[in-house]
């Protein structure tokens, strides 16, 4: 019935496989500040363990979930999710992990 598509005429685009970006994104929020939580208690874990000390003793787990989501930026199957995870550890580190490193070491 009727020709065959030819260069002419709109072929409609494939149907999407799996999430979009905006629902990556979204999810990937959630996994941050449920990291940072974690991360806060890893850090006053750490604080309990080392006895104060370095920032670094402060640090540790905001650099790890950084990094891990630095590299998950490298593959477009969880760019969005990284994404996601990096904004919220940018709002962290203006908002809570730098002033109060700040005012627990004494800078």
């Amino acid at each position: 019935m009727g020709y065959a598509p030819g260069p002419w005429q709109a072929t409609p685009p494939p149907p999407r496989k799996g999430l979009s970006f905006g629902a990556g994104l979204g999810i990937g929020i959630a996994i941050g500040v449920v990291a940072h939580a974690l991360g806060v208690g890893a850090m006053f874990l750490g604080m309990s363990i080392v006895g104060g000390g370095t920032p670094i003793v402060f640090l540790w787990p905001f650099i790890l979930i950084a990094l891990a989501a630095a590299v998950m930026m490298f593959f477009a199957k969880t760019r969005s999710f990284a994404t996601g995870i990096l904004i919220i550890a940018a709002s962290m580190w203006l908002l809570i992990i730098g002033p109060c490193i700040l005012l627990l070491t004494g800078l």
